[in-house]
């Protein structure tokens, strides 16, 4: 039964590959294959069965529509996972630059000029838009 597998293919050929697509494909042929086994019994020779059970499932544009529909899902919530984690890059980034801000002021430019004020206040707070600016992007286009 060769040629429903080839026409299930050939319907899908323009959907990228996905999970959810091979599982689709997998029970359509499947579903087309009990059809058919089940118009042979009822008298019908191998090549009408199975040219009945193409035109009786159709045209696959309705289940191209769900597929698409749920990729669009997907991608959304993996552009979601991605400037979550680009918050967390700048969170941890910013955090270590701060550390280095402030050991350079406590170990190094406190023995070279003699300055009360802790200096890296100014540039931490400069540095701390980073995560800000990531963290409302997250929240601007979550769900």
């Amino acid at each position: 039964m060769g040629r429903i597998e080839d026409h299930v293919k050939n319907s899908f050929k323009t959907i990228p590959d996905s999970p959810d697509k091979e599982d689709l494909m997998h029970e359509i042929i499947l579903n087309l294959n009990e059809k058919v086994a089940d118009l042979m019994e009822l008298g019908k020779n191998q090549e009408d069965a199975e040219n009945k059970a193409i035109v009786d499932f159709g045209d696959i544009d309705d289940l191209k529509a769900v597929l698409a529909v749920h990729e669009e899902i997907i991608s959304k919530e993996e552009e979601s996972r991605r400037r979550l984690a680009g918050f967390g890059f700048a969170l941890f980034g910013s955090f270590i630059i701060i550390a280095l801000l402030f050991f350079a002021d406590l170990l190094l430019l406190s023995k070279f000029i003699d300055i009360d004020f802790p200096w890296y206040i100014f540039p931490s707070l400069g540095v701390l838009f980073w995560p800000l600016a990531k963290f409302f992007s997250w929240l601007k286009h979550r769900k």
